[in-house]
């Protein structure tokens, strides 16, 4: 990514690379009715700023395009792979793990690590600003309580994790079957992979298995799981900002209309005193009506599309100074 993004800059296109790093875990709260706990699940910034790392929550949405965004989040802006990686070391450390009869160190939270690429560039005189977001997703294991012994907090978390794999499993399957309804909704996990598994992606699983026997139901488990997600079929396309489409329709518009307007001019009657073949009488002055009709549109097109090309660049110079910070290495 980083390698191609240096290429880009070179041939000057301007490149901007944003990463987060969150954790999808259980809560566990006072009730409201003041007896036992409530767990919740929640999802928290690991690069919270601060030590220890706060617990930042943040809540699911979805944007005016239809992407799926979190509020409540950092965002640091890196320039090379070292600074990515350290913020992924950075947030690591602060995952949510415990242990059991079967891990030290078993993890209690699935994490995701996103990258995005966002790409300024001017084609044919046409602002363009094109969006690629990468999703890496470390999923929690499944368990067995029996064997795991997970007890109070740590069998709600168990409970949740498992959930969270079923419901993911269910949005997987209903994917490849073609079905009419995808389970987003029912686990924070799918909503926020919602992007990356349906519509306009790529998706890759990578399975973890043990070699041992006693682990076989669980292996094969794992395998069939990865295997179901292997057959997801999308058809992705460039990620191009509505604006920028707006933008550019508007410019083949002005392009067709000017084209009219030649073709009008050519058309129209010879000037008095020029030889000519005889014109039906109020022929002129219709073409040139038709003329400046066109020019009127040709005029108002450009300061609409002028407009919109300065309302872009204003909204990308908030959203570069509200959201982001840069880390330097």
């Amino acid at each position: 990514v980083f390698q191609r993004v240096e290429a880009r800059a070179a041939e000057g296109v301007a490149t901007r690379c944003r990463v987060a790093f969150v954790e999808i875990f259980t809560d566990s709260r006072p009730s409201a009715s003041g007896k036992g706990l409530a767990c919740t699940e929640e999802v928290r910034d690991l690069l919270a700023p601060g030590t220890p790392r706060p617990h930042l929550f943040a809540t699911v949405r979805v944007d005016s395009d239809g992407q799926i965004k979190l509020d409540g989040v950092m965002e640091y802006e890196v320039w090379t792979a070292k600074e990515a990686l350290d913020l992924l070391a950075l947030g690591s450390a602060s995952r949510s793990t415990s242990a059991t009869r079967m891990n030290d160190s078993s993890s209690r939270s699935h994490a995701i690590f996103s990258i995005e690429v966002v790409q300024h560039r001017v084609a044919e005189n046409v602002p363009t600003t094109l969006t690629a977001k990468f999703q890496f997703v470390d999923l929690a294991g499944s368990e067995k309580v029996k064997l795991s012994g997970a007890e109070g907090e740590q069998l709600s978390q168990a409970i949740n994790i498992n959930h969270g794999l079923f419901v993911l499993g269910k949005a997987i399957t209903a994917l490849t079957d073609g079905s009419l309804h995808v389970p987003f909704r029912e686990s924070k996990l799918t909503r926020i992979l919602q992007n990356s598994l349906g519509g306009n992606s790529q998706t890759c699983m990578i399975a973890c298995v043990s070699p041992s026997d006693a682990n076989i139901a669980e292996t094969l488990s794992t395998l069939k799981y990865a295997a179901k997600a292997k057959e997801i079929r999308n058809k992705p396309t460039v990620n191009q900002g509505s604006s920028c489409s707006k933008c550019a329709a508007l410019q083949a518009r002005v392009d067709a209309l000017e084209a009219q307007c030649c073709e009008a001019a050519v058309a129209a009657p010879p000037c008095r005193g020029v030889l000519g073949p005889p014109q039906p009488r109020g022929a002129g002055p219709f073409l040139r009506g038709c003329v400046e009709d066109l020019e009127g549109q040709v005029a108002s097109l450009k300061r609409e599309k002028k407009q919109l090309s300065e309302e872009l660049a204003a909204l990308r110079g908030r959203t570069g100074g509200e959201t982001t910070m840069a880390v330097h290495g």
